[in-house]
């Protein structure tokens, strides 16, 4: 999984394809490298899109209940973004002062434990990988 960072919105944005990984750089996204390695099937993790807020923020989530909510509040679901298996717990931190860039995900636990001592509210495990980057 490709992680991506958007200096603009504060956003980290995290794909599985080249292409998209590729054309984002091309328009300013910085690319940080592999964030992990996800498995080729398993349990879903969806992806979707806010586009009502100024650069526009994406979430991901394997609750199908999160999911939901977040479509019926204007969020545009885009499908499967990659799946979760494995024993590499991605975690997921939340920061409510931003617009965008509201969720990290990060199978660095050093990186977890940074962002909650800045202020951010650790949710846990997001979902499983294959191997940390």
């Amino acid at each position: 999984m490709f992680r991506l960072y958007n200096r603009f919105t504060g956003e980290h944005f995290y794909t599985s394809s080249l292409v998209e990984r590729d054309s984002l750089v091309r328009v300013g996204w910085r690319s940080e490298g592999t964030g992990w390695v996800a498995p080729v099937s398993g349990a879903p993790v969806y992806r979707l899109y806010n586009p009502y807020v100024p650069g526009g923020d994406h979430h991901y989530t394997m609750s199908v209940r999160e999911r939901a909510a977040l479509v019926k509040a204007g969020w545009r679901a885009e499908g499967v973004g990659w799946y979760s298996g494995g024993r590499v717990k991605v975690l997921r931190e939340y920061n409510r002062y931003a617009r965008t860039g509201t969720h990290n995900y990060t199978a660095d636990p050093r990186e977890d434990a940074a962002l909650v001592k800045a202020g951010w509210r650790s949710e846990g495990i997001g979902w499983y990988a294959v191997k940390a980057r």
